[in-house]
């Protein structure tokens, strides 16, 4: 029986069948636009399986599927930041040039309503929140000289398991600086 790096032709045959599976049959990989995407994993699902089982059948997949690597991107592209965690209340920064994710934990799952505030300044950006890989609210790209992009919105969460909602930020522009904070449920 024939090798390859150390791993038989079968268990990269399973390999490739399970990140298939975690990519287009477990909800959750994908993200919530319908894209798959390597630096969001909005329903948790991928966490617990993709850096472990996945790292030990093909060193380095789950880090890229469930966003645990340091950055994705090239040099003369944006690059997508691991998500990060945070509690709710607490402002995020500017991630800049790229897109950032940051799941804000609000305490229970849904239904409730809360508040983000945000300044995109004079160079616009898209700031997206999505709950259970669902899209509730997107700002579109928004800043410039005039408006500076700042903003708020009441945002209703559905009913859900999930404790927590997904900020994504694209920030398109090398020189972008923005700020956000998402307000716990009242």
């Amino acid at each position: 029986m024939g090798t390859t790096a150390g791993r038989s032709p079968r268990w990269v045959g399973v390999a490739a069948l399970g990140v298939g599976a975690l990519m287009f049959g477990v909800p959750g990989v994908a993200a919530a636009d319908g894209s798959v995407s390597v630096g969001s994993v909005d329903s948790g699902s991928a966490e617990d399986i993709g850096s472990g089982i996945l790292n030990e059948l093909v060193p380095g997949l789950g880090d890229a599927v469930t966003g645990s690597v340091e950055s994705f991107g090239s040099d003369d592209g944006p690059t997508v930041a691991p998500p990060q965690t945070q509690r709710c209340n607490q402002a995020s920064k500017s991630g800049g040039y790229g897109i950032t994710n940051t799941k804000h934990l609000m305490g229970r799952g849904g239904p409730y309503t809360f508040t983000i505030v945000y300044d995109t300044e004079n160079i616009p950006d898209q700031i997206e929140v999505f709950y259970q890989g669902r899209r509730l609210y997107d700002t579109g790209m928004i800043g410039d000289n005039i408006n500076e992009g700042n903003g708020s919105k009441q945002i209703r969460v559905p009913s859900g398991t999930q404790n927590y909602v997904t900020v994504k930020v694209t920030g398109p522009d090398s020189d972008t600086h923005w700020s956000y904070t998402v307000n716990c449920p009242a």
